[in-house]
């Protein structure tokens, strides 16, 4: 079963998978800008096969929450998604760190 996730704040009341406007720009408003936060812990671009974009995406939450020392991070889970998607606003890096 493919599934999407995403990284986001405790204090965040919008979902970041299926309200992602109104998510955004209380994320930005309040400067934690978690788009950027995953994409610079991303190991992979958008040149990569999905599957493995889909895998480092999710490694690259699960590291930001491992070393989180303030407990603020959160990962959102949705089952039964589509995987990645390309049209999605969410930043993908460009090119191996």
């Amino acid at each position: 079963m493919e599934r999407e996730v995403a990284l986001t704040t405790i204090d965040n009341p919008y979902d970041p998978i299926e309200d992602y406007d109104n998510w955004r720009a209380f994320d930005y408003q309040h400067g934690y800008c978690c788009d950027e936060f995953v994409a610079r812990c991303l190991r992979t671009s958008s040149d990569f096969p999905d599957e493995m974009i889909e895998d480092d995406y999710e490694r690259a939450i699960d590291e930001i929450i491992q070393f989180d020392f303030t407990g603020m991070y959160v990962k959102v889970v949705k089952e039964g998604r589509g995987g990645v998607n390309r049209n999605h606003p969410r930043p993908l890096i460009v090119g191996a760190l």
